[in-house]
């Protein structure tokens, strides 16, 4: 198994990955028949419409929503783009999904059911009946119709995308010791080293324009401003909340900014990457280097989720993220696997259990302090500081930890992950 193997999760995306798969599927569907579009409904798991529900979506104006982004996806999204669908929505796509959405015309529907990633999205046009339907995985397209034929999947769709070899291919990295993990790094080729890269200038990018423009709640630049009046201390700690809440700020809040995911989640490629860049920059470490130092985060993150899911109610960007920033940056410091296995008990110890209420603006908080964490536990272990065994579901290997907060994420948080969705619900009644 190779780096790019495990890392398929690692991919461009614009605008929160949840909505953007709704308008993923329902631009192909849309495609598969083409002409001008009637009606628009797609049907979703629970997690993926808890995680569309608030999520801002990019495009001109302030657009939010499962509705929204349904209606663009339709509309006007280029499904070659994949989670970069809504790349070209224009003000004149905004309105007629407006007409659409007066009229009744768009509808998203919790599927019970699955536990599992679902969308389903029919789309009814002047020239027939489009259906797409993704499972498992944002990108992962597993049927294209028109009008009940069953049409060929993009050509975009890899082979290794298949539901059985997808869960296969978890399932093996589940199995893995954390040094077989941390040993793929080593073999990284060429073309894996830039793309790494590639992930560090975006997500930077990103941080710089949710800076600048003070987006969403604008908790990266409020951080940064107390920093410079000495309310904050100005370390690495500080400097990775600022970067990485900056980042969130600028794409939940819709502004037309892409940032590379890690296992599939924007939040998390923002929280994987930035604590480890932050670090970088300070230590002054050269592209490969920091190359391999994001690609132990991104695969301590694919590790974990391998464990937890792709959608549960834990904070993935903390649970999983988190802790791999935390290990990359322990590479970055010279730590290595008993190191990085400090840094998975002491992150498990110290903020296992916090949930995810769906995807927003706020998620910059959580973000932010998932970040600045990163870089504490990391020092942390490197002074040798670690959680032992016995406490709580910290165990006596961090293989041992990593299923124990596996368990805690299913089945432990099944029923409260289906709580919090109940509640969100509930707030707009």
């Amino acid at each position: 198994m190779r780096v790019i193997d495990i890392l398929q999760g690692v991919q461009p995306s614009l605008g929160c990955t949840e909505p953007a798969a709704i308008a993923l599927a329902a631009a192909l569907a849309r495609q598969a028949v083409g002409g001008e579009v009637k009606r628009v409904a797609v049907s979703c798991d629970a997690n993926v419409f808890k995680n569309a529900l608030s999520a801002g979506i990019p495009g001109p104006g302030k657009l939010k929503g499962l509705l929204i982004a349904a209606g663009l996806g339709a509309i006007a999204g280029d499904p070659q783009l994949r989670l970069e669908v809504l790349s070209k929505v224009t003000p004149e796509d905004v309105r007629i999904v407006e007409g659409l959405l007066e009229a009744g015309f768009v509808t998203v529907e919790l599927k019970e059911g699955p536990r599992r990633l679902y969308i389903e999205a029919i789309v009814e046009t002047d020239q027939g009946t489009g259906r797409a339907v993704i499972e498992d995985r944002h990108t992962n397209v597993t049927a294209v119709e028109a009008n009940g034929q069953h049409l060929p999947l993009p050509n975009w769709v890899e082979l290794g995308a298949v539901r059985e070899e997808s869960e296969g291919r978890d399932a093996a990295l589940a199995r893995m010791t954390l040094r077989e993990v941390l040993a793929l790094v080593e073999e990284m080729t060429a073309e894996e080293i830039e793309y790494m890269l590639e992930g560090v200038r975006m997500n930077e990018a990103a941080s710089r324009a949710g800076l600048t423009t003070r987006a969403g709640l604008g908790i990266g630049p409020s951080l940064a401003d107390m920093i410079e009046e000495g309310l904050l201390a100005d370390d690495l700690a500080s400097r990775a909340e600022v970067l990485a809440a900056s980042a969130v700020d600028a794409r939940m809040s819709g502004m037309r900014v892409p940032v590379m995911t890690s296992s599939h989640s924007g939040n998390q490629g923002i929280t994987a990457i930035m604590p480890v860049v932050t670090v970088a920059r300070e230590l002054n470490v050269g592209d490969e280097e920091l190359a391999k130092a994001v690609a132990t985060s991104h695969l301590i993150t694919a590790y974990i989720k391998a464990h937890l899911g792709n959608l549960s109610a834990m904070c993935a960007a903390y649970m999983a993220a988190g802790i791999g920033a935390a290990a990359g940056i322990v590479r970055l410091l010279g730590g290595e696997e008993e190191e990085i296995g400090r840094a998975i008990s002491i992150m498990v110890g110290n903020v296992a259990g916090v949930i995810c209420d769906g995807a927003k603006t706020g998620c910059a908080l959580k973000v932010g302090t998932a970040a600045s964490l990163a870089v504490k536990c990391a020092l942390l272990a490197m002074r040798g500081a670690q959680v032992p065994g016995s406490d709580g579901i910290v165990d006596e290997t961090p293989e041992r930890t990593v299923r124990n907060l596996g368990l805690v994420g299913d089945p432990g948080m099944v029923e409260t992950d289906a709580q919090i969705l109940r509640i969100m619900l509930e707030k707009g009644k």
